[in-house]
Formats: C-alpha cells, sequence, structure tokens
C-alpha cells in the first residue's frame, strides 16, 4: 500500500495549476475546463514547432479563444516537450470548425507542414478543475517556473489517490 500510494501521490494536479496559473494573470473566474496538449517535438525542429505555435496562437485569437498559454520543459525532464493549455467555454465548441479554419488556406498549408516535420507526437485532454484536491493562491503573477507531474491512477484506485491528496496536500 505505501509504495503504490507514493507512486500515486509523486504528482501535481495539471487541471488545478494551469488553471490557477493562467487565471491568476488574465484576472478572469479560472475556468472549469481546460485543453491540454502535450506536444514532443523532434528532435532538431524547434524553430519549425515555434513557427508552429506562433500559427496556432493567430488562429485562436481570431477564432475568440481568450488566451493560450504554452510551457515548456526547463532544466530538468523530458526535452522537447510543450504544455498547451487554453479554456474550453462549453462543448459545443467542438462542434464547430476549429481555431484552424480562421488561417487563410496558405497558412493552413504552412501549418500542417509544419506539424509534419516538427512534431513526433500530441496527446490532447479535456481536463476540470478540482477545487477541492487544489491549494489556492493569492498570486498576481505567473511564475518563471510551474512543475508540471501527470498523475496515473491505478486501476480502481483514484477515490484513494484523491483522499491521500487532500490529506498531505490540501490542508487548509
Amino acid at each position: 500500500m505505501r509504495t503504490s500510494v507514493r507512486c500515486l501521490a509523486t504528482s501535481v494536479l495539471t487541471a488545478a495549476l494551469a488553471a490557477l496559473l493562467c487565471s491568476t494573470v488574465y484576472g478572469q473566474d479560472a475556468p472549469y475546463r481546460l485543453r491540454l496538449a502535450e506536444i514532443h517535438v523532434r528532435v532538431g525542429q524547434t524553430a519549425d514547432f515555434e513557427a508552429l505555435a506562433k500559427l496556432a496562437n493567430e488562429a485562436s485569437k481570431k477564432f475568440g479563444i481568450p488566451w493560450r498559454e504554452t510551457w515548456s520543459v526547463s532544466q530538468f525532464g523530458e526535452g522537447g516537450v510543450y504544455y498547451a493549455v487554453s479554456p474550453v467555454k462549453n462543448f459545443a465548441q467542438f462542434d464547430e470548425d476549429g481555431p484552424l479554419s480562421k488561417l487563410s488556406v496558405e497558412d493552413r498549408l504552412s501549418y500542417a507542414n509544419l506539424a509534419r516535420n516538427a512534431v513526433e507526437s500530441a496527446h490532447y485532454k479535456l481536463i476540470e478543475i478540482a477545487n477541492d484536491l487544489s491549494l489556492v493562491s493569492d498570486r498576481k503573477e505567473l511564475p518563471k517556473f510551474a512543475r508540471v507531474t501527470v498523475v496515473h491512477a491505478l486501476p480502481g484506485k483514484a477515490v484513494e489517490l484523491e483522499a491521500v491528496i487532500k490529506d498531505c496536500c490540501c490542508r487548509r
């Protein structure tokens, strides 16, 4: 039990971290749902990925997405990994054409070419804030660094993991 709890309790809930970080800077209420993209960039393709991210930001702005934060791995961890976080206003937005539809045909072709060259893999998740597992701060600006660890609860152990996090990390 102790080993499995230690393995499970080594994480920070990504949704709460991302929402807290983003909402403190923009002065908005923290969104309830977030879209999280974990992007693995091919070695030597950082410049292409940066151009790709700029096109994604331009498209997101035109589409009406209020913000999109991109974080990179810094001093330790797997290099070439980026995390992009943006708010989800409702599920209906997934029934519409996405942000790339707001780009010109030429820019969409450029985006596709850059993605094909630069991106090794991308994993997308829709995450929700777990307020009862979060530590609230009165911070007014983003920190320069954030530790993000992904939680993989063992099958049937999610409730136990939440109890450990609440007991150890979220005492108020």
